[in-house]
């Protein structure tokens, strides 16, 4: 299995460097290499420079150090690009994920289990999963999507999410990208609706519905390509472990990551939810939407070693991070299958609240305790060990 990983590891660390294959060229970037004068993004980065990590930024573009040249990128990837390739996957190195087209924005203060509203556009790879629900009314009979998981995109074809959101009793058929707030129009593109059928799910073979819970994984395959927008974007994948782990500034994307500060965001509850599994408000009516929590949440989450993660005689898996344990903080019902994103780090361990570094995706929500923000550590299905079934079954 290591080999196999491995193996995977390799491949897309030097496909990430090619930019002549006829050649056998490595190393380089899509971006044109041009002298800073010729290239405005890196003027304008010139112009910041004082600011904390652009310095870093500027760095990380240089493509030859003795002509003082730089990759001529910007944060946007190009949306006609790889539009038919099922099994493209972008490269941070190449600055064509984890980047949101929004930076102007500053996140919004809000009470959720312990976390705050994001801005709109400030995570746009994250996904809503639905599922259909009869709904009898008086005798009269409605079918409406809830949506009750989350996910994540990773290329313009395919939604990662956990396999437990697809199950008999609850079968994903709907996905929703670029939603940020549920009803609001206002603040981004409209939202991309997918309708989703059975043999679009590709869930993880050796998954089952019971302790440890591992290999907890699900590949969805949209019906046709997202368009990449400002509400609309892919997230990273750690496809170049070292790469990832000099961005976001840690020794490894393993025992490097314990101790720093990751960061979930979903619209699940905001507390513990009723029995009966209604979906509402605050002030205690029914949402019109069919969300738990009507705005995108974030909270960031410490990640825990396996010795701090025991809880009812359970210790995780090395294919899985454990996160959390704080009281009043936490996920909850409808975060489900829903991203735990990582970013640069500053000192004290917490995401640098820029955009100049990208957004790699970690983990998703595997399971927790029942009892939202109950100081109860969650599990997370680990990314980096589902790279070599991610790249398999992307097809």
């Amino acid at each position: 299995m290591t080999n196999s990983i491995e193996k995977y590891k390799l491949k897309f660390i030097m496909r990430s460097k090619v930019c002549n294959l006829k050649e056998r060229k490595v190393f380089c970037s899509s971006c044109p290499c041009v002298e800073e004068s010729e290239c405005q993004h890196i003027l304008n980065l010139r112009l910041k420079q004082q600011e904390k990590d652009v310095k870093k930024t500027l760095e990380s573009l240089i493509c030859n150090r003795k002509e003082k040249k730089f990759f001529c990128c910007t944060s946007e990837p190009d949306p006609a690009a790889h539009t038919y390739d099922y099994s493209f996957l972008p490269f941070a190195e190449k600055r064509e994920c984890g980047l949101p087209m929004k930076t102007d924005v500053t996140e919004r203060r809000k009470r959720s289990v312990g976390g705050d509203k994001t801005s709109p556009g400030k995570y746009p790879y994250t996904a809503l999963l639905g599922s259909m629900f009869v709904i009898n009314t008086e005798g009269k009979k409605t079918v409406e999507t809830r949506y009750v998981c989350g996910g994540v995109l990773i290329n313009k074809w395919y939604v990662v999410t956990a396999a437990h959101c697809h199950t008999e009793n609850s079968l994903t058929s709907r996905v929703r990208l670029g939603e940020w707030e549920v009803g609001n129009r206002m603040e981004l593109p409209p939202v991309q609706d997918f309708v989703i059928e059975p043999h679009m799910v590709h869930t993880h073979e050796e998954y089952k519905n019971e302790l440890p819970y591992t290999n907890d994984i699900a590949l969805i395959k949209l019906p046709r390509p997202a368009v990449l927008n400002e509400g609309v974007q892919m997230a990273c994948l750690p496809l170049d472990p070292i790469f990832a782990a000099q961005s976001i500034g840690v020794n490894d994307l393993r025992d490097g990551l314990v101790n720093q500060y990751a960061t979930f965001v979903g619209w699940g509850f905001i507390k513990t939810p009723l029995p009966s599994w209604l979906f509402t408000s605050e002030q205690g009516d029914i949402l019109e939407h069919q969300v738990p929590e009507k705005t995108q949440q974030k909270l960031n989450l410490p990640i825990l070693n396996a010795s701090e993660c025991r809880f009812k005689s359970f210790t995780p898996a090395s294919s899985q991070i454990c996160a959390g344990g704080e009281e009043a903080k936490g996920t909850c019902q409808g975060d489900a299958g829903g991203p735990l994103y990582i970013k640069h780090l500053t000192q004290d361990g917490k995401p640098s609240p820029d955009d100049h570094d990208p957004v790699f995706l970690i983990g998703i929500v595997n399971f927790g305790s029942t009892l939202c923000g109950a100081g109860t550590p969650e599990i997370f299905t680990r990314i980096t060990d589902m790279i070599p079934w991610i790249v398999k079954n992307l097809v």
